[in-house]
């Protein structure tokens, strides 16, 4: 059976270290990195950080990419590269590590803007800075949530926020009618965002937080 071709693109900037500690995992046969191109000064530190990576990449055995992003294009060439990537592979993680403001908020906002049967591929990972934690956001989860009515809305923020509920208890919550909110619920297990264990419903994952 062939490995999963599994992608990691991450936005780059002049530290290597975080990049360094994902290809260490073995989990990836392929790196993009997204710089942006600022000043030629500052393109140059960031190529000399990519040529040192690049050295890593080829011991083992890992395709490593470099994509120099201009500001005034940036969202329709992370777009593209995006797409490209996803099309290209099984599964992907969209690794925020490094590089400006403008860059980083480009990438989440274009993730996920993604179609569907892109974004379901997608998971979105941001280290702590000085600190042993990772946030992780489960980018098809996330964009069905963001497409919930303000009422769907609730229940999954009330679930979120409380824990397992029963529906007795949903109902006290959230004020809205029993037989309403079983057709929510029912709703939002479909989409994912909900399921149920025994009498109790809890929230899937959206994000999540780990500290090592």
């Amino acid at each position: 059976m062939s490995a999963e071709r599994r992608t990691l693109v991450a936005t780059f900037g002049f530290d290597i270290d975080f990049v360094l500690r994902r290809l260490a995992s073995g989990r990836f046969n392929r790196v993009v990195l997204l710089a942006l191109y600022t000043s030629e000064e500052a393109y140059r530190r960031v190529e000399k950080a990519y040529h040192t990576l690049s050295i890593v990449c080829k011991s083992m055995n890992t395709v490593c990419e470099l994509e120099k992003l201009e500001p005034a294009k940036i969202f329709r060439s992370v777009l593209s590269i995006l797409r490209k990537a996803v099309e290209e592979s099984e599964s992907i993680e969209v690794y925020l590590t490094g590089g400006p403001r403008l860059l980083v908020t480009a990438v989440v906002a274009l993730t996920l803007s993604l179609p569907k049967h892109l974004v379901d591929k997608v998971d979105v990972v941001v280290e702590g800075e000085g600190f042993e934690c990772e946030a992780r956001i489960n980018a098809s989860k996330l964009v069905e949530a963001l497409k919930l009515g303000e009422r769907d809305l609730k229940v999954l923020l009330e679930l979120q926020a409380r824990g397992p509920s029963r529906i007795s208890e949903l109902t006290e919550y959230t004020e809205i009618p029993r037989s309403t909110l079983y057709r929510k619920l029912e709703d939002l297990q479909v989409k994912g965002l909900v399921k149920k264990e025994g009498d109790q419903y809890v929230a899937e994952e959206v994000y999540s937080v780990t500290c090592r």
